[in-house]
């Protein structure tokens, strides 16, 4: 049979394995020796796409950490026979004895996200037990802060846990303050810090609120069944000027003198009120910082305190600060040693690096009554100097 070209199919079919082979191997040779087939040209053809991993954003790039190491050298020119005579002190902070010793070392983590947060602040060495107290308990006695942050609108901040108190000018961490010592006034007649909620809300650029509902003063438990409550307004009349006054109420039983008071555990009666101000301002190499606080209670407990430093940046790695205070405890409520204290701290402050301060305090106190020990036995006056040293990596 055959087709219209006059072969017959079975001629053209047994054809057809001698072509295909050739044409085969032609296309075989031209892929292994130019990966294209000979007598085809190159076509101008893009480039696949790649798939190139992008740095997408991650938690762990809104956690910012930082250490601290603060220690002193402090002489003690009372000469007492106890070295730790100085710890026994009501008011006296965290240069707790004489020569050296470990104020803190300090650990600082925090996660700032677009309207959540956290914070935790640990804090290691003896006087992170004058600070936070519960020695017996290793979890709380290392926890300065932790607390969770939400930011429900741009106005307002909510946190909650243990925080540092809102109240008075100086804070536990020396480096902040203008002196290396911290005053009596903060030791002995202000708190350190809360557990419970803290709100703040924005009012203007030149204004804001605080509240506090709280366990008491340095609390992480409460031991009645009324919170603590607390409010601060804060203003800024100019960019250089700062004024916040502050109230802070509640049952005794959990506050300023919670242990003078342990036999009241579970009384929610005889509520104390505290106020607090402070003032500050700088112009150019000076700064100015006021605190005044007034407590008393329905138990008729009462006591003040007004403090007022000052400081001059000298160079920029050296600075003096000065600082008086004045404090009155009329029925030993708060102090149990005296009623009035005077103290008096002038500073010399030297930062040759961002990181490192030192810093050299020397100060006098005078009290109505013979508290502050000596060699032979006590004195009304105590004299003492302290060499500061504080490395911090922020």
């Amino acid at each position: 049979m055959k087709n219209r070209s006059g072969s017959s199919l079975s001629q053209q079919h047994a054809s057809v394995p001698s072509h295909f082979s050739r044409a085969f191997w032609v296309l075989a040779m031209g892929l292994f020796t130019n990966g294209i087939p000979a007598g085809v040209a190159k076509a101008d053809t893009p480039a696949p796409d790649v798939w190139v991993p992008q740095n997408a954003s991650s938690p762990l790039d809104n956690i910012t950490t930082s250490l601290a190491v603060d220690s002193f050298y402090l002489v003690d020119w009372n000469a007492p026979s106890d070295p730790a005579a100085t710890s026994g002190l009501p008011h006296r902070a965290f240069d707790f004895t004489n020569g050296f010793g470990l104020a803190f070392a300090a650990l600082d983590a925090a996660y700032e996200g677009d309207d959540v947060g956290i914070t935790i602040n640990l804090r290691f060495g003896e006087g992170a037990n004058r600070l936070i107290g519960n020695p017996e308990n290793p979890a709380f006695a290392v926890l300065k802060q932790a607390y969770a942050t939400w930011k429900p609108c741009d106005d307002l901040t909510l946190d909650v846990g243990q925080f540092d108190t809102i109240y008075g000018a100086e804070v536990a961490d020396s480096w902040q303050n203008l002196n290396y010592t911290r005053g009596a006034l903060y030791f002995l007649m202000q708190p350190f810090y809360h557990t419970g909620l803290r709100a703040a809300y924005q009012l203007s650029d030149s204004a804001a609120l605080t509240f506090l509902v709280v366990n008491g003063t340095n609390n992480q438990i409460d031991n009645n069944q009324s919170p603590h409550v607390g409010a601060q307004l804060g203003l800024a009349p100019s960019d250089n000027t700062n004024l916040a006054v502050g109230y802070y109420g509640g049952a005794g039983s959990s506050g300023f003198d919670a242990a003078g008071n342990a036999s009241d555990t579970g009384n929610d009666a005889d509520w104390e009120h505290f106020f607090d101000l402070v003032f500050t301002t700088n112009s150019g190499i000076f700064s100015l910082v006021g605190n005044a606080d007034l407590y008393f209670s329905s138990d008729s407990d009462m006591y003040w305190g007004v403090s007022l430093a000052g400081s001059a940046q000298v160079t920029p790695t050296l600075a003096l600060a000065l600082r008086g205070e004045h404090l009155s405890d009329p029925d030993l409520f708060i102090s149990g040693a005296y009623k009035h204290l005077t103290t008096g701290t002038f500073t010399i402050d030297h930062k040759p690096s961002d990181n490192l301060i030192i810093r050299l305090d020397n100060r006098i106190e005078l009290a109505e009554s013979a508290v502050f020990p000596t060699t032979n036995g006590t004195s009304e006056t105590w004299f003492s100097t302290t060499l500061g040293l504080v490395v911090t990596t922020n």
